[in-house]
């Protein structure tokens, strides 16, 4: 496509203490490992025998772009920095699936967490999505509505306070927490021994969406992410009764209205989220060009953006 671009391992990005001297966005596809710690670690080095990629007669087809004597060693912890730095500086991160939650775990995505899955099944099944904020330049060139790749998730948790979600995963619009703790939603909340007041009307928000601040929560806003900050849902999953296109999908009331697609800024750069995997070699044809634009348009994901009230 006439895109230049370098191929490199883990252990380059271990080894290059300032990324964004020499890329403007790295693309991390899925790396097949669902433990985060699996990528920073990798493979034990004092079991067996080095396992290198290296262009040689008897493997001509590797190691052309990057090679190593051992693929066995991480990312490790001076990795982590690197991406880290590298994101901050400006740079752009786009992250697919386990790779994405490689990013949530390192503290990359202030305001987006990952949901257990309980029943959960989509054996790399076709699901539809739809676009949330049609002015991100991500989104540039689609409709309402994308028929995407996806398997098994992860389910994106959306809050408007760093270092925790802010709130319980909700499977329904209508799920919410009571402010006492007790009861069900449909029963008379009350303290014993109060005198009953009527409670504040809880602020109200779709599955993809973060909870509107409420003025309690601001009167000491030590962990409310500043809105320039916040995370911005590009596309989201449909609803359950629409979900699947193709394929199987059991479970999917868990993951269905969940984000699909996010842009978290980090510092001056931005760590793009992928639910979906647009990378699946033919299945993607329609839904590649979000990773495309998100290229195209690195140093201007910002367009577009509406910044919430308080």
């Amino acid at each position: 496509m006439n895109i230049p671009y370098e191929y490199i391992s883990t252990q380059t990005v271990a080894r290059l203490s300032d990324l964004s001297s020499r890329y403007d966005v790295i693309l991390f596809p899925p790396a097949g490992r669902g433990d985060p710690m699996a990528i920073i670690n990798g493979l034990p080095t004092n079991w067996g025998n080095p396992m290198p990629w290296k262009n040689t007669p008897e493997t001509p087809n590797m190691g052309k772009n990057d090679s190593t004597d051992d693929i066995r060693p991480g990312l490790g912890m001076e990795g982590v920095a690197h991406l880290h730095d590298f994101v901050k500086r400006g740079g752009v991160l786009v992250t697919v699936m386990d790779t994405a939650n490689f990013a949530v775990t390192l503290g990359m995505t202030p305001g987006v967490s990952i949901g257990r899955a309980q029943r959960l099944n989509i054996v790399g099944s076709v699901v539809k999505s739809r676009l949330v904020d049609s002015s991100s330049p991500i989104a540039y060139g689609f409709g309402d509505t994308l028929s995407v790749y996806c398997s098994d998730g992860p389910i994106f948790d959306i809050s408007n306070f760093s270092g925790g979600r802010g709130g319980f995963r909700r499977l329904g619009s209508d799920v919410g927490e009571r402010p006492t703790g007790r009861g069900q939603q449909g029963d008379q909340d009350f303290t014993v021994g109060r005198p009953p007041v009527e409670p504040p009307e809880e602020p109200h928000a779709e599955i993809w969406q973060a909870v509107p601040l409420t003025d309690e929560q601001l009167r000491n806003p030590v962990n409310v992410i500043p809105p320039a900050e916040r995370p911005r849902v590009i596309f989201r999953y449909g609803d359950a009764r629409e979900f699947l296109v193709s394929g199987l999908a059991e479970g999917a009331n868990e993951i269905a209205q969940h984000a699909s697609v996010i842009d978290a800024p980090f510092g001056a750069g931005h760590v793009v989220m992928f639910s979906i995997n647009p990378v699946y070699r033919g299945e993607t044809i329609g839904s590649y060009p979000l990773v495309l634009n998100t290229i195209l348009n690195f140093d201007s994901l910002n367009a577009g953006r509406k910044l919430d009230a308080k």
